[in-house]
């Protein structure tokens, strides 16, 4: 049996939407926001180890749908970008009543969203006592541990005047992934030699991963025409990474072996505080102030201080030699080989003519990464709804957003000053010497595949290992060397700072031309205004100089919009709408940060 999601399209809308009851999104395991719209027509998402991530609408990039909560966008703090797309596996799907798919904008909506709006709505407080608690576990078998969730929803009515709804949610589950893949010399300008390999990748992931959630809704109603609420929500997302890698360089004639591990620590709110007010027969308000916060940082290692975590990554070499090369020297697939010689893509093995020596494999460079950044929010906004009659609406209100980045980025790098010809250096350090663990994990590498790299697979660093490699001891005392650190034109140029200020208005009609005819008009402006800091170094030789700089750019957008709907007969409506929208700047194309090399003659 095949049991499909409930899809409403609820035929009174004007607009082409579409949407996804909680009731729907209950039926399949669907465990973040991402999943659970991608079964609307015309999402697609993008997947970090199988699970969803992102989301787009018609195609367009992910920064150019807008992703509310609430009817209002989320802040976009991540790891993988600096653009504005939502990293959706943060979202818990039990947090959410219903979501709205909006493929058409009225004026009344946020302007930025060329692809569309993808509304999160959360849930409400509720007229009578509800309890609802759900627990579920499984086992993956590809990292061999337990996976489990479990969600409580209650709510109740404490008087006629004053009810709530709470919600907690977490899910704990471990991904594994274990992949070869190849680096081809496409950048070779003879068109044989560009199908040579010169580079065998074996990655293995290991990722245990941890969501947690927290909603509440409050409302309070002084009498039929007035009230207030509160929402509140609150969700975490640890994305805890292991990863070992095994680089052969066929044309460099070495292995590299590359550990890291890391935490991914992302976590969002966001506090809405509004009311609802019926003034006259005809005239409606709501106001709401918001606040919203994203924030994300690398965490690791944990014994280093807050300000010097970040991504660790430790990487090892030794050199090799490689056989089953065609007649030229060069590593190809059989199918692609002047003679034939080579394998299958099925399973592409290095072929090494030595055996992985941990006593000949020495530490190469040491690296961490740093990210930390932010984005927060705060709005103010208002409706006025009038009425005029049963075939005429007017509709009219304002916004005002400030929004703050903060985004710190940069990358130090260490190397054994053996291997930079540094007179009277410390000896380099060899794998052998330091602490191990068994690999392949978990049973094998590619066990589908009956194991075949095993025998080129050797004992990998524990992450332990690697967090000691990054103190002060460590690295005064084996002799590394730091090539690239916090003055390093590339890191300085990479951080920046702004605001972004949004004044918002609109003025919209809702029109009823008979039983068959309806009509959404109107207009939209929205008033923006950045401000970004940042820096700006030039380099001349060893000589590097310095000036933060500062840029300011201001824009208008005039949105119109009109949605059409003709009710053919009963069973055929037909819908079009005209929109304009525009998407704003990603983040990373807002720093003013300038490199200038002189001897390079480069402008970055």
């Amino acid at each position: 049996m095949t049991i499909l999601p409930t899809q409403i399209n609820f035929l009174f809308w004007v607009t082409i939407a579409d949407v996804l009851a909680a009731d729907a999104i209950g039926k399949l395991p669907d465990r973040n926001a991402a999943e659970a719209i991608q079964r609307l027509p015309a999402v697609s998402i993008e997947r970090d180890m199988g699970e969803g991530r992102f989301a787009a609408v018609r195609g367009t990039p992910i920064q150019w749908s807008s992703s509310t909560l609430n009817g209002n966008r989320m802040p976009s703090a991540s790891g993988d970008y600096a653009n504005r797309g939502l990293q959706m596996d943060i979202f818990p799907s039990e947090l959410i009543q219903y979501v709205k798919l909006s493929k058409s904008l009225t004026p009344d909506m946020d302007g930025n969203a060329i692809g569309g709006t993808i509304d999160f709505i959360t849930k409400t407080a509720v007229n009578k006592e509800t309890l609802s608690v759900n627990a579920a576990g499984g086992y993956v078998n590809q990292s061999q541990s337990p996976s489990y969730n479990a969600s409580v929803v209650y709510g109740n009515k404490i008087t006629d005047k004053f009810k709530f709804i709470s919600s907690a949610v977490i899910w704990n589950r471990d991904t594994g992934i274990d992949n070869f893949q190849m680096v081809y010399d496409f950048n070779n300008q003879n068109y044989t030699k560009s199908f040579g390999i010169n580079q065998l990748q074996l990655r293995d992931y290991i990722a245990e991963r941890r969501t947690l959630g927290f909603n509440g809704a409050l409302e309070y109603e002084f009498n039929s025409k007035n009230k207030i609420y509160f929402k509140g929500l609150y969700s975490q997302y640890l994305d805890q990474q292991k990863v070992r890698e095994t680089y052969f360089n066929i044309n460099t004639k070495n292995v590299q072996l590359q550990a890291r591990h890391a935490d991914y620590l992302t976590d969002l709110y966001s506090l809405n505080f509004g009311g609802e007010h019926q003034l006259t027969g005809k005239l409606k308000m709501d106001w709401a102030l918001i606040k919203s916060r994203s924030g994300f940082e690398f965490n690791s290692p944990k014994n280093l201080p807050d300000s010097e975590r970040g991504y660790p990554i430790v990487t090892f070499r030794q050199n090799m030699t490689y056989g089953n090369l065609s007649a030229d020297g060069i590593k190809y697939l059989a199918m692609d080989a002047p003679d034939h010689t080579g394998d299958s893509p099925d399973v592409v093995l290095p072929h090494n003519l030595n055996d992985m020596d941990a006593s000949k494999t020495y530490l190469y460079q040491t690296i961490i990464s740093r990210n930390k950044n932010t984005e927060r929010d705060y709005r103010a906004q208002f409706n006025f709804d009038f009425k005029l009659n049963d075939h005429v609406n007017f509709k009219a209100g304002g916004k005002f957003i400030d929004k703050a980045k903060e985004f710190n980025s940069a990358i130090y790098v260490w190397m054994p000053s053996a291997l930079l010809g540094i007179p009277g250096s410390k000896p380099l350090v060899y794998l052998n010497q330091l602490q191990t663990e068994g690999f392949p994990y978990n049973g094998g590498f590619l066990n589908p595949l009956h194991n075949p790299y095993n025998n080129v697979l050797i004992n990998q660093i524990t992450n332990g290992q690697i967090d000691q490699m990054f103190t002060a001891d460590y690295i005064s005392t084996n002799g590394l060397y730091n090539v690239q650190g916090a003055n390093t034109p590339s890191n300085i140029a990479a951080s920046y700072s702004g605001t972004e200020n949004v004044y918002a208005s609109y003025i919209m009609g809702t029109f009823r031309l008979g039983e068959h005819f309806n009509i959404i008009g109107g207009f939209r402006n929205e008033y923006n205004v950045t401000n970004f800091k940042g820096n700006s170094i030039v380099q001349n030789g060893n000589t590097i100089s310095t000036e933060p700089v500062e840029k300011e750019n201001r824009y208008n957008a005039f949105l119109p919009m009109v949605n059409l709907k003709y009710s053919l007969n009963h069973n055929t409506i037909i819908r079009a709408a005209f929109n304009r929208s525009f998407a704003r700047p990603d983040f990373g194309d807002l720093n003013p940060g300038l490199q200038i090399n002189d001897a390079l003659q480069t402008i970055t």
